[in-house]
């Protein structure tokens, strides 16, 4: 089955942090990685191997970071809902049901001090 990689700069902000935001302030936020993402897969669409054709698929998300330090996990995987949402705007799945995706997205962190600080996200086709 075929795949689809792309990369974002920074992390999406989690729920504990956008709890205390006003509404307008979360929203343009939430905006801003919803569009990031979606040109982002559009972008990436190009080189990937997806066979075109909407198949359920697996999302997996490496979180890479230039410090070490104690992440939850449960909110690294529910801060991707914009993420999601970009991705389903692109085209590339129907839409975020259990039909579709059939797995919440598996998530990976990394530190690397000279690399890079942002999030590479890979949609993997499986089969129905």
């Amino acid at each position: 089955m075929g795949n689809l990689t792309f990369w974002l700069t920074g992390h999406p902000p989690h729920d504990n942090t956008t709890r205390r935001w006003h509404w307008a302030k979360r929203s343009r936020e939430m905006k801003m990685w919803r569009d990031a993402a979606n040109w982002a897969t559009r972008a990436a669409y190009r080189d990937s191997t997806l066979t075109g054709a909407f198949r359920p698929c697996r999302i997996h998300v490496v979180f890479k970071y230039k410090f070490r330090r104690t992440r939850d996990v449960a909110n690294l995987v529910a801060s991707l809902k914009p993420v999601i949402d970009g991705i389903v705007d692109a085209r590339m799945l129907r839409d975020d049901s259990p039909e579709w995706l059939p797995e919440p997205p598996t998530v990976v962190e990394m530190v690397d001090p000279q690399g890079f600080d942002g999030i590479i996200v890979t949609l993997t086709e499986i089969e129905p």
